[in-house]
């Protein structure tokens, strides 16, 4: 299941019930009443890429179940399904790799009132114009390709992946859409302090770690650049006892450079950090079962 599709300002502009209780304080986000209700209540204007008929007319299968009633819209269909099946009918949507603006909105939650009554644009409107200098903290995220993925700001939290944000008690509850087996991204820190996400840990509604880049060996992996020992982290999931650091000179996305290579204790390479001599244990997080490198 994902929500890649649904773009905020879109469907907030589709549904002015929506947007006046966004604005009022109502939901976090678009995005967080179409999760909790919007689906359900069959709302199909989520994206300008998504025709609704031309998917049915292209799935009689779908069009006789929401005919039947077993989903509310062809769109219910497809995010549940019909994506992950590679169902004819379906758009090709653009993906927004960079600033995050869905796990901005949910964990600001005094922002989307603002976006929805129009005094910003956008989320990232609101963190260009005054989040950054609040310290206030940006997420950048990728897809399911490979990705460029460069940092936001002071305060950055910087993953080659796709996430669908959900909301779980109040907070952001991110969740990747791809777990970066077969991918290669390059992870770009900045001036400020920056954590490189190479895996998710365990949360009430996700009870099962996440790790990135394992399951293609060498063939898939994060290249993280400018890297600040001291200041900047890296998330990874279990212990460090799981995994192999080697320091030396290696050739990522076409380049040669030396750092740090993360690897696996079954040799399947995670990460290779340019411009490091070394790293080591940080902190962790038992509870979540992460710990970082610094």
């Amino acid at each position: 299941m994902t929500f890649a599709i649904f773009d905020e300002t879109f469907y907030l502009n589709s549904y002015p019930d929506i947007r006046a209780a966004v604005a009022a304080g109502g939901f976090v986000s678009g995005l967080e009443h179409f999760q909790r209700f919007g689906l359900q209540e069959g709302r199909t204007l989520v994206s300008p890429y998504w025709n609704e008929a031309q998917y049915l007319a292209a799935n009689p299968d779908v069009r006789n179940a929401v005919t039947a009633g077993s989903f509310r819209s062809g769109l219910q269909h497809f995010i549940l399904y019909g994506e992950a099946e590679g169902r004819a009918g379906a758009p090709v949507v653009p993906t927004n790799v960079g600033f995050n603006e869905d796990y901005y909105l949910s964990l600001y939650q005094d922002v989307g009132p603002l976006v929805a009554s129009r005094q910003f644009p956008s989320a990232e409107a609101h963190y260009i114009r005054l989040g950054q200098f609040e310290n206030k903290l940006a997420l950048s995220s990728g897809s399911r390709g490979n990705d460029i993925v460069t940092g936001n700001g002071p305060v950055n939290g910087i993953v080659g992946v796709g996430l669908d944000v959900f909301v779980n008690r109040g907070a952001p509850d991110p969740r990747p859409t791809s777990l970066g087996v077969g991918e290669t991204d390059m992870l770009i820190g900045t001036f400020g302090n920056d954590s490189f996400i190479l895996g998710f840990g365990r949360t009430a509604a996700n009870p099962v770690a996440q790790r990135l880049y394992v399951g293609g060996g060498n063939s898939d992996y994060a290249y993280i650049k400018y890297f600040e020992r001291g200041k900047d982290s890296i998330q990874l999931t279990g212990t460090v006892n799981d995994y192999i650091l080697t320091a030396g000179s290696f050739a990522a996305i076409g380049n040669r450079a030396s750092g740090v290579s993360i690897s696996t204790n079954t040799g399947d390479l995670v990460a290779l950090v340019e411009g490091v001599q070394s790293l080591q244990l940080a902190d962790q997080d038992t509870n979540q079962g992460i710990f970082f490198l610094g």
